[in-house]
């Protein structure tokens, strides 16, 4: 009877150890410490995801953007971030733990595009061995 207590047990540990998360205040740094290049990047308005990452994909977003930080919903994750020049350093959380960064870029067509790394900065040596998921949103209301 308790071997089949201490397997659950390992497994539940287990379990827990796949489900670390970048700690937030040093996530918000790297956003901090992104590059302070004027930026033109307008990111405020609603977003719809184009790409099939998840069940039903990212889903919706709403963002407000003030200067040139950033925050809002997409799906069920919040977002919040910077834009600097041409990209939006971003951090894409839910219940306060960054589950996912982003380096986000509007591409010719102006849609907001790029990688998702999950639980790790994508500028890291972390992120070569991260989950990266695909981030592809179309404008769909100002």
């Amino acid at each position: 009877m308790k071997a089949p207590i201490l397997t659950l047990s390992l497994l539940s540990l287990l379990a827990l150890a796949g489900c670390q998360h970048l700690d937030p205040a040093y996530a918000r740094d790297w956003v901090q410490a992104a590059p302070t290049a004027p930026s033109s990047l307008d990111l405020a308005g609603t977003w719809e995801s184009t790409r099939p990452y998840m069940a039903g994909g990212w889903g919706s977003a709403d963002i407000t953007q003030t200067g040139t930080r950033f925050h809002g919903t997409l799906g069920p994750f919040t977002l919040e971030g910077k834009v600097a020049g041409s990209k939006a350093y971003t951090l894409i959380l839910s219940g306060g733990r960054v589950y996912y960064t982003a380096i986000l870029e509007v591409d010719a067509k102006g849609d907001l595009v790029g990688q998702a790394v999950s639980n790790a900065l994508p500028d890291s040596p972390e992120a070569a061995r991260a989950e990266h998921a695909p981030v592809h949103l179309v404008r769909t209301k100002r």
